[in-house]
């Protein structure tokens, strides 16, 4: 579904940016670094992000290393907004896609015939909030920003072993929801 989105979006911006003169599309990208806190404490994020402004309008992909809890992966659609027409503006930004764990599978043994092993699955990120841009020096501009983040985590837990008539296993289903503060370049 935001891939459809994404595309219809950017679409759009080129076909209006297409027929005007004056207006044009143009590359955009950014990386952001940022905290992320919520129940569970304090965590770090990084993300890149690459697409094309038309006027006050951006549409890109991004993706990035999220810590908090369990590292993953998110790969999102990203949208942003300027509110003003002036080089220091303030802007809304919206990116939703899917958090993607950064290991699949992990095994151990909790004792010497008894083993345990966790599957992760793919889950929802959705990052939306304000943020303010400065110019720097030519295209390169300061983005700091403040938003709320939910990221979803599925796991399947199971226990066995030699001494185990039958093997045990739960699934389990995390939503994390965060407040994030990050600040990056844009180019």
């Amino acid at each position: 579904m935001p891939r459809v989105i994404i595309l219809f979006l950017l679409l759009t911006i080129y076909v209006a940016g297409s027929g005007q003169e004056k207006s044009r599309v143009q590359y955009n990208g950014s990386v952001e670094g940022g905290i992320l806190r919520g129940a569970r404490g304090y965590a770090f994020q990084v993300e890149a992000i690459n697409g094309v402004r038309y006027k006050r309008f951006f549409a890109g992909v991004g993706i990035g290393i999220d810590k908090y809890y369990a590292k993953s992966v998110p790969l999102f659609g990203a949208l942003r907004m300027d509110i003003l027409v002036k080089k220091k503006t303030p802007f809304v930004y919206l990116n939703i896609g899917s958090n993607l764990p950064w290991v699949r599978k992990e095994f151990s043994f909790i004792a010497m015939d008894y083993w345990h092993t966790v599957e992760s699955g793919n889950g929802k990120y959705v990052d939306g909030g304000l943020g303010y841009t400065v110019p720097l020096k030519g295209h390169l501009k300061l983005l700091t920003s403040l938003g709320i983040s939910l990221k979803e985590r599925t796991e399947k837990k199971k226990w066995g072993g030699d001494g185990i008539i039958n093997d045990y296993s739960e699934d389990y289903k995390y939503q994390f929801r965060r407040y994030t503060l990050k600040v990056g370049l844009s180019f």
